[in-house]
């Protein structure tokens, strides 16, 4: 398992403002061949040439192209989970059909907002550790907003959002894989709000209506 992650950890960090220069524009070069040639003609040489610095340079901070996609893709991942949260943040308080329309919107822009790079990110990365812990802290972060809906009451905050989550992730898999447009964004924002607003409003108690005048 060590050596596995050492594989995919950067060899060294850079320090210097020209090391640090190099790096950037490393991981830059990866995006732009990524986006221009795809993940299958992607290789350190290309990427390196791109970059305008030797291959050795490139050795000097990743053993290999996987280091290269594993750090852009925990990039990828913390920007998700900070624009999600800050979505989480923002409705708040609200009814649960309201957070449906917003979450829904924030899960497909944060998430493929940039489609041409995270997709083929996400491929390379298959079900990885990063992957698994950014969906348990969001999760987290999701029963907490599902808690605080003004209109209703949701028996069990941290399962309906760990449901929901794995719903939308295996929704937009499936969708990316059978060729993600504008068009299906479109369609899977709605799809996703309306099935998040069904499972809210399903997995609540409506509040007790008082009869008396």
């Amino acid at each position: 398992m060590a050596a596995a992650e050492a594989v995919l950890n950067p060899r060294k960090t850079p320090i210097q403002v020209r090391s640090q220069a190099s790096v950037n524009a490393i991981l830059q070069a990866t995006v732009q061949v990524l986006r221009k040639e795809g993940l299958a003609k992607l290789t350190t040489k290309k990427i390196a040439a791109r970059a305008g610095v030797s291959i050795g340079t490139l050795y000097q901070y990743f053993p290999n192209k996987n280091a290269l996609l594993h750090l852009l893709l925990r990039q990828q991942l913390a920007s998700f989970e900070l624009h999600f949260g800050d979505a989480c943040m923002e409705v708040r308080g609200r009814k649960l059909a309201e957070m449906a329309e917003v979450l829904a919107s924030a899960f497909v822009k944060s998430k493929f907002g940039d489609a041409e790079t995270s997709i083929p990110l996400y491929a390379a990365a298959g079900n990885c550790d990063g992957c698994r812990r950014m969906r348990m802290r969001t999760a987290k972060v999701l029963a907490g907003t599902i808690s605080s809906a003004s209109d209703r009451t949701v028996a069990d905050p941290p399962r309906v959002a760990r449901m929901l989550f794995s719903a939308m992730a295996g929704i937009s898999r499936d969708i990316v894989a059978a060729g993600l447009n504008r068009g299906t964004m479109s369609e899977m924002e709605q799809e996703l709000a309306q099935l998040l607003r069904a499972y809210l409003l399903g997995s609540s108690t409506a509040p007790a209506v008082n009869t008396l005048s």
